[in-house]
């Protein structure tokens, strides 16, 4: 219910930081906090290839924005960035080691904090390989984010990074104010 999602989040933090070869992640609505932003780099840097696929269109474009301007410090780490841009995309999907599949209604951003969300994870090698045959195919047909885009620094590249930064605050706090934290 109201403000349950702070447990869903914990799970998908506590799953990558116990990855140990690879975590794949799918998300519509990319605006993870601090502390998952570094759980995702920490495993990065320590060698887990992570990559994740998220949304190159959005029917949300000030989404777009907030989730691009965290393109510099992902990339930086060593995270493979894919954007999904032949249509708006939904997923809400990561595989992890591939034995591990979390799946549901949660995304990775404030508001689902304070939504009535579900999270599945199924430990099963089985249903994470078929997960991982989904995510494989999707990526082969997303777009990679070249390294250069992601650390660009032009005046335009820091107006978006202002204003997505400025995005990801008001959906933190609304985020907040409606989860009662």
């Amino acid at each position: 219910g109201i403000g349950g999602g702070g447990r869903l989040r914990n799970l998908y933090r506590r799953s990558f930081g116990s990855a140990r070869s690879e975590i794949l992640a799918a998300h519509s609505y990319f605006l993870p906090d601090r502390r998952f932003v570094r759980s995702i780099t920490a495993a990065a840097r320590r060698g887990v290839k992570v990559t994740l696929l998220l949304a190159g269109r959005s029917d949300v474009p000030l989404v777009r924005v907030a989730t691009t301007r965290l393109y510099r410090r992902l990339v930086e780490a060593g995270v493979e960035i894919r954007e999904w841009t032949r249509s708006v995309h939904h997923a809400k999907v990561a595989v992890v080691d591939g034995e591990k599949v979390l799946m549901g209604s949660f995304n990775l951003d404030p508001l689902s904090l304070s939504n009535l969300e579900s999270l599945v994870e199924i430990d099963d090698p089985e249903t994470a390989g078929a997960a991982r045959r989904w995510f494989e195919q999707r990526a082969a047909l997303a777009r990679l984010v070249p390294r250069e885009e992601a650390l660009r620094r032009g005046f335009a590249g820091r107006l978006l990074d202002a204003i997505g930064s400025a995005v990801a605050r008001v959906t933190e706090r609304v985020g907040r104010l409606l989860s009662g934290r």
